[in-house]
């Protein structure tokens, strides 16, 4: 009876991994649809140096603290409103315009890590499965069901998570929470954290796509600083010389 009870476990279990890992499939197969929209939409840098340099800091805070079942891909868009996304799956966007405002890799490491947070968290994956009958029915159609309509359901996934990121945006909650998030990756990879509360600082407030899918920059920063002490946001390297040399100067 005890040998048929483990086997039971084992089997659960096996299935519960397929499970997760069919799941895993479709929300990289999803992030993917979702990022060649963008792409689409947005002309992507021809600067394959600074892609390049933005991949590196991006992978050097995914090894710390990213998801280790998926692959990170960070790239950046010839776009002047500062902004930054990420999709489902690990497709992570950063523009010229914000790059413009940066000063310091540990500010870039900042941003790629609130970007990140929300892959790891799924945040924009979650959305579109959040209502028991639209978005879960969906889902369920993609992961457990053979037939035509799974594709439609896909496609209207992938609208839906292209709405949030570029329209309605995430709720205030997941914003916070990768905001949070952010500050340990930046502690994690031995970037000052700092520098994250510095780039918010420097967002615009009006106009801009990000003031209409963010909360107030002031109260971050409130919350943030609430949080965490000065000594845990001071220490960390900056390294501004070598961004200037890899960003700016490209």
């Amino acid at each position: 009876m005890r040998n048929l009870m483990l086997i039971l476990v084992l089997a659960i279990g096996l299935n519960i991994d397929a499970f997760a890992n069919k799941q895993t499939k479709y929300e990289v197969r999803l992030g993917s649809n979702v990022a060649a929209t963008i792409l689409g939409k947005y002309k992507q840098s021809n600067d394959t140096d600074l892609i390049k340099y933005v991949n590196l800091v991006g992978q050097t805070v995914v090894k710390t603290s990213g998801r280790k079942d998926i692959h990170f891909y960070f790239t950046v868009l010839n776009e002047a409103e500062p902004m930054a996304l990420a999709c489902p799956g690990g497709y992570i966007f950063i523009s010229t315009g914000l790059l413009s405002l940066l000063t310091t890799e540990a500010q870039l490491a900042g941003v790629l890590a609130h970007e990140i947070a929300h892959v790891n968290e799924k945040h924009a994956f979650d959305k579109v499965q959040d209502t028991g009958n639209d978005g879960a029915s969906m889902l369920t159609q993609m992961l457990m069901a053979q037939h035509t309509s799974a594709s439609v359901a896909f496609g209207e996934l992938s609208n839906k998570v292209t709405t949030i990121l570029l329209d309605k945006g995430l709720n205030e909650d997941d914003e916070y929470e990768a905001d949070v998030a952010a500050l340990i990756y930046l502690k994690n990879t031995g970037y000052a954290p700092e520098a994250y509360i510095e780039v918010i600082e420097r967002l615009p407030a009006e106009k801009v796509s990000h003031s209409k899918t963010h909360p107030d920059i002031n109260d971050r920063i409130k919350q943030l600083k609430s949080l965490f002490p000065n000594d845990f946001l001071d220490d960390g390297k900056i390294l501004k010389e070598r961004f200037d040399n890899y960003a700016i100067n490209n």
